[in-house]
């Protein structure tokens, strides 16, 4: 018997396919999305060191992301602006909204280069900024404190004793997500470094989404936003 291969590209292409459609039930975010982080591009100026930061499609990929994991507790690597903190925490706050039993959300974010506080729109979730911190000192805290990401976001560069901790900060069902997955850029890199660390047999890579995908909902522009999901938390399902 033959077995049916599907390749990565392919698999990635469903797995966004299934995580922008859950965004799409919630079109006017979009907008208000933007609004937001186009104020955060004021804070620029007040940046010790002015480098890049994402896109309306990467934004919204996190905001999706977040909606459809529905993680409790995001680390966060690389804080800047604020504009990935920001689509994080809205996605984590539309979760919110349906909760039944209260579940206390936080992201914890920390940025080596800036103190730039992310201002009080965080809709109820909690953020707890390292700021002018490694992320060294970020994962350290939540070794101490006991503290395990659901969803681990990373866009900074990690050093081998980021790597060495980092699995003493997440569980076997933490989702990681990478930005600038392309060519030799930081988040290849960071992919490649940490599953020298760390046992990813039971993990899927995801590669960013491609531009096609992105036009079928929406988001013009490019993505480079790769993502390691647990094998655990892909289903094939009836429907």
């Amino acid at each position: 018997m033959n077995p049916i291969g599907l390749n990565r590209a392919r698999l990635s292409k469903t797995i966004w396919e299934s995580i922008l459609d859950g965004a799409e039930e919630y079109p006017s975010v979009k907008n208000f999305l933007q609004d937001t982080l186009n104020r955060q591009e004021e804070r620029r100026a007040d940046a010790d060191y002015n480098t890049g930061s994402i896109n309306k499609a990467a934004a919204w990929l996190n905001f999706a992301i977040a909606l459809k994991f529905n993680p409790a507790i995001i680390g966060e690597v690389g804080t800047f602006i604020g504009k990935s903190t920001l689509s994080l925490a809205y996605g984590m706050h539309i979760n919110s909204r349906s909760d039944t039993v209260f579940t206390k959300r936080m992201i914890l974010t920390c940025d080596y280069s800036n103190d730039i506080e992310v201002k009080n729109e965080a809709w109820g979730i909690s953020v707890e900024q390292f700021r002018k911190q490694a992320s060294i000192d970020m994962f350290c805290s939540m070794h101490e404190r006991n503290i395990h990401a659901d969803l681990l976001y990373i866009d900074g560069r990690l050093n081998k004793e980021d790597l060495e901790i980092i699995p003493k900060v997440v569980h076997e069902h933490t989702v990681f997500v990478f930005d600038d997955c392309e060519g030799l850029e930081k988040g290849i890199i960071n992919l490649l470094n940490l599953a020298q660390i760390s046992d990813f047999a039971g993990y899927t890579l995801v590669y960013p989404p491609e531009t096609e995908t992105l036009r079928k909902y929406g988001l013009y522009g490019y993505a480079y936003t790769g993502m390691l999901i647990p094998n655990t938390l892909i289903k094939i399902t009836n429907q």
